[in-house]
């Protein structure tokens, strides 16, 4: 081995060490300039001072072990390490935060905080801003803080959704929605809350209190109220004022396209019964099939189509009929409190051209009484007429006009209702009761009571006959 020694004193050469051996402590008070360094050992120490480390290109660190240890003291403050090659920061003192510090504008300031005493929660100095699309899992999301709210803004600083205290307010517990600059849904503890434009649900809405829009005299708007007294459980009113004028004025109502001209119902149900339906062309009671009445009451066995109640004792009327609308009444259903009659307006002030029935007996003797059961009911004889053989007799106690048909609308096929799974995915696609049209008979009706008038005078005039015979 090649051995050198340096003597004190200035020395202008360089000088090249071939493998030298220093067996005691090397001392350079102006610094070692070192190509290529190799340091074969455990520790690189220094009594005092900073180290630091100038490379040209980049300063990598290897450590077969997996990580690299930050130390005060001898006791290690975090490390930097690899986890399955997964690049880890650690605090390694219990309890102790990791923190992310930076300059701005010349004043340092912590941009995060780490709490490792509270599971990693994270505390930002400022806002967060994320860019793209982004997707947030987690079980629960916390907003805590004096004065907590949770804002989306515009690009200009607009709120547009603002969950939390409503700064200037003085309004906790708010949410809302902003629509170009315009509050259109406003949900406040203060009870000012307003919904500008139409609101959707998709699910289930529970409702613990009562749901009240209030409406200024002469508003002209309607309101709606659900509990709203101690007697008003559900309210919808429409009320006007305009001086002494009040106008309350409901409506509920439905459209439907041109293709489905008959689909547009009202229906109140009761236990999964339909039991009105208010269609496009009448109303029907205990059905859904659409006849060419304004109303259908259609009943099963042991009930009453119509049953009407009076609280008063005494003579009542029930029903009466009128053409007009307001005018004189043409007929009524009265009842005595023992019986009931079938009433057909007779004052002689509604008649005009009234003369003497004559061949009275004629016309009687036309009639056919039969005896007959009806197809619906075999096993009961009945007396009575064929309409359109008395229509010829008497005309006027006949309704309709014999072998007639009329065009009847039936459902072909059940409407069917969307049925979703737990996952809410449809399993089951809505749709419209198919109607079809078919032809059925158009049924004669009589009223016999108005054949009275006509028995009555063949009677007289069979009386007559049997006074002069008698005479004679």
């Amino acid at each position: 081995m090649a051995l050198t020694k340096i003597k004190t004193g200035s020395v202008s050469d360089s000088i090249t060490l071939t493998t030298p051996t220093i067996d005691g402590v090397l001392t350079a008070n102006a610094g070692v300039v070192v190509d290529n360094f190799t340091l074969d050992g455990t520790t690189l120490a220094l009594s005092s001072g900073n180290m630091t480390l100038d490379v040209a290109g980049n300063i990598i660190l290897d450590a077969d072990g997996g990580f690299v240890a930050i130390k005060d003291g001898g006791t290690e403050i975090g490390n930097l390490g690899n986890s399955s090659s997964d690049f880890t920061i650690t605090s390694s003192v219990q309890d102790k935060d990791i923190l992310f510090k930076g300059n701005d504008n010349g004043t340092t300031i912590t941009a995060l905080t780490l709490d490792m005493s509270a599971a990693g929660a994270a505390t930002f100095n400022a806002g967060v801003n994320i860019g793209g699309n982004s997707n947030f899992l987690a079980p629960n999301i916390n907003i805590t803080a004096d004065d907590a709210r949770l804002v989306v803004q515009e690009a200009d600083g607009t709120n547009m959704v603002w969950l939390g205290d409503l700064t200037g307010g003085g309004v906790g517990g708010c949410f809302l929605y902003n629509h170009g600059g315009t509050a259109v849904v406003q949900l406040r503890s203060d009870s000012a809350s307003t919904i500008g434009h139409g609101l959707t649900v998709g699910g289930a809405v529970s409702i613990g209190g009562s749901i009240t829009n209030y409406v200024a005299t002469n508003s002209g708007n309607p309101e709606f109220s659900i509990g709203s007294s101690a007697t008003n459980r559900l309210l919808i009113q429409s009320v006007y004022n305009s001086g002494s004028q009040i106008l309350n004025y409901v409506t509920l109502r439905t459209s439907t396209t041109s293709g489905n001209a008959d689909a547009g119902k009202i229906t109140f149900g009761v236990d999964d019964a339909d039991i009105l339906t208010v269609a496009d062309n009448g109303i029907l009671v205990g059905t859904t099939t659409v006849d060419d009445a304004r109303v259908n009451i259609v009943t099963t066995s042991g009930q009453w189509g119509i049953k009407c109640f009076s609280s008063a004792a005494g003579a009542q009327n029930f029903i009466a009929f009128n053409i007009s609308g307001g005018g004189t009444n043409v007929g009524a259903i009265q009842t005595n409190g023992s019986s009931t009659s079938y009433v057909t307006s007779s004052d002689y002030r509604l008649k005009e051209n009234v003369v003497p029935m004559t061949g009275s007996i004629d016309r009687v003797k036309a009639l056919n009484p039969s005896r007959f059961n009806f197809i619906a009911d075999a096993d009961t004889t009945v007396d009575g007429f064929l309409a359109h053989e008395v229509e010829t007799v008497v005309p006027e106690a006949i309704s309709g006009t014999k072998d007639a048909m009329r065009d009847e609308e039936y459902e072909v096929t059940a409407a069917v209702e969307e049925v979703r799974d737990e996952d809410d995915n449809v399993t089951t696609e809505a749709a419209e009761a198919v109607m079809g049209t078919r032809s059925v008979p158009d049924m004669q009706g009589i009223d016999q009571s108005k054949l009275v008038p006509l028995l009555v005078a063949a009677l007289q005039e069979a009386i007559a006959r049997i006074e002069i015979l008698e005479g004679a």
